[in-house]
């Protein structure tokens, strides 16, 4: 059983980029599965949509917080949370595949919709493709705060 309090996170360094990567490509292994493409093709692939992505969320989210999930201080995940003025939004939330369905991501979810609501902002999430419900959100995977 995974303990609340044995998971944190800390701003992503340099020296994550190694990690950052295999936690996005774990996201992506069952569609890979399904291509008949060789091991080097689909790491060329991961790479480029990887980069992609990377860029897209910085040029997107110039705001964005870019964070390493740890649990009892190894890394375990990744999380991206943009805060403006009246929102802050959940851009991306990914655990590696041995650390999905244990409750990590729903442990770290409450913290951000107890700030929005100490400030009277709303909590957002946004969800794509095959991303399960985090933090209680329901079918939406959305906070509203009042």
């Amino acid at each position: 059983m995974i303990r609340i309090e044995s998971i944190s996170t800390r701003p992503v360094l340099p020296t994550d980029d190694n990690f950052i990567y295999e936690v996005y490509a774990s996201t992506r292994l069952d569609e890979l599965a399904l291509m008949d493409w060789s091991n080097d093709q689909k790491e060329a692939f991961l790479q480029m949509q990887f980069r992609a992505q990377s860029q897209h969320y910085r040029a997107a989210y110039p705001e964005a917080t870019f964070q390493v999930i740890e649990w009892d201080g190894r890394p375990v995940g990744r999380l991206t949370l943009r805060r403006a003025e009246q929102v802050t939004t959940l851009v991306d939330i990914a655990l590696l595949p041995e650390f999905r369905n244990r409750g990590i991501g729903s442990a770290i979810m409450p913290a951000p919709p107890a700030t929005a609501m100490r400030s009277h902002l709303e909590f957002a999430a946004q969800r794509r493709g095959q991303s399960r419900d985090v933090g209680g959100g329901g079918e939406t995977g959305h906070h509203e705060v009042p």
